[in-house]
């Protein structure tokens, strides 16, 4: 998996995860990842499953992904032909396109299932697999004569007491465990006012996590914040209702929160404050705690590289971002590229009209 990933080999992908037996909850989450929100990762296909697959598929045809232009019947439904172009999609979005002859000759993957499992608990074999990385300044003696390249495991040599690879020992060094990270945080919006929270993350998915959504945060600049250490959860606003629990699901976390028959996090001319009180801006956010940290979002939005023209944007088009910039949208686009002053979880909060030219250059100093 992670060879085909770093190749952008989408058929070797797919091989895998037709070995491991994917199903609707795994096209779910990388659906998630390359920014067609599904809603909450469950395993059923429901109305918000189906916008998201709809929307990757006009995407896919319009040859907007990276990806050639595909022929996918648009019926927001995972058929077979549309999950083979959602693996496509999704290692041409995550892969640094490694060309295959650039990695290791005769070892460009490392480690068998059997003796480099993750757990030593069930699930064993190609479900327990170990993610291994490599890096040589020069080949190791006798790269090229170790056993496991001919594809027997059986005369690999190994170590007691528990088999492990002796391969993997000699030119391993364990690492402590990673930071939590969390980015690309979204707010997927549900017709009765509530909303599906979510946020990717490296965190395993038996952590228990918290979400809380606050309103009028008054120290908001326009970044995420992510934590990570026992300092508790600062308090940035206020609170509305109670947390709600959340769950992880293959690097997705996510959460449904329902708001109060009182107030809305979607109405934007409550996010501004009057100059008395102080410029900028206060709006809602979530956070998402766990036992190791926690994290900020930014506020309700679409995903600026997600944001799709149903024809041709007049020239001058703006957009204004969550953060309270004015971003000019590239003449003739019909699905906004990503900025380099750009994050990937930046969002738009609204779309402009279209403003003369001239509006939009700087002025010449005189000299």
């Amino acid at each position: 998996m992670l060879l085909a990933i770093v190749t952008a080999d989408g058929d070797a992908f797919e091989r895998v995860a037709d070995d491991d037996g994917w199903g609707v909850p795994e096209h779910q989450a990388l659906l998630r990842v390359i920014g067609f929100d599904p809603g909450p990762i469950d395993g059923e296909v429901g109305s918000m499953t189906r916008s998201a697959v709809l929307d990757f598929q006009r995407c896919a045809n319009a040859g907007v992904l990276g990806l050639e232009p595909e022929s996918l019947p648009e019926s927001g439904e995972l058929d077979a032909t549309t999950v083979k172009a959602l693996y496509q999609g999704f290692v041409v979005a995550s892969s640094p396109s490694v060309p295959l002859g650039a990695l290791h000759p005769t070892h460009p993957e490392i480690g068998c299932s059997e003796y480099n499992p993750i757990s030593r608990e069930p699930p064993v074999g190609h479900l327990n697999r170990r993610v291994s990385l490599a890096i040589h300044p020069s080949l190791p003696p006798y790269h090229d004569a170790a056993p496991c390249t001919k594809g027997d495991h059986g005369v690999c040599p190994v170590t007691q007491p528990h088999n492990d690879c002796m391969w993997y020992r000699e030119h391993f060094i364990e690492q402590s465990e990673p930071a939590s990270v969390f980015f690309d945080f979204q707010w997927l919006k549900l017709s009765d006012g509530g909303a599906v929270l979510s946020v990717l993350t490296n965190i395993p998915s038996d952590e228990l996590v918290e979400f809380q959504v606050w309103r009028d945060v008054v120290d908001f600049d326009g970044s995420v914040l992510v934590h990570a250490g026992p300092e508790s959860l600062p308090t940035r606003g206020e609170a509305v209702g109670s947390p709600v629990p959340g769950r992880i699901y293959n690097g997705v976390c996510f959460a449904r929160w329902y708001a109060p028959d009182d107030w809305s996090p979607y109405a934007v001319e409550d996010w501004f404050v009057d100059a008395e009180e102080g410029a900028g801006l206060r709006p809602p956010l979530f956070s998402v705690r766990h036992s190791r940290g926690w994290a900020f979002s930014r506020p309700p939005g679409v995903r600026l590289d997600r944001l799709f023209f149903s024809g041709k944007p007049l020239p001058g088009t703006l957009v204004m971002s969550n953060t309270g910039e004015l971003i000019r949208v590239p003449d003739g686009v019909m699905r906004v590229p990503a900025f380099d002053t750009v994050h990937l979880d930046e969002h738009v909060l609204a779309v402009g009209a279209s403003l003369p030219d001239a509006w939009l250059e700087p002025e010449e100093s005189e000299l």
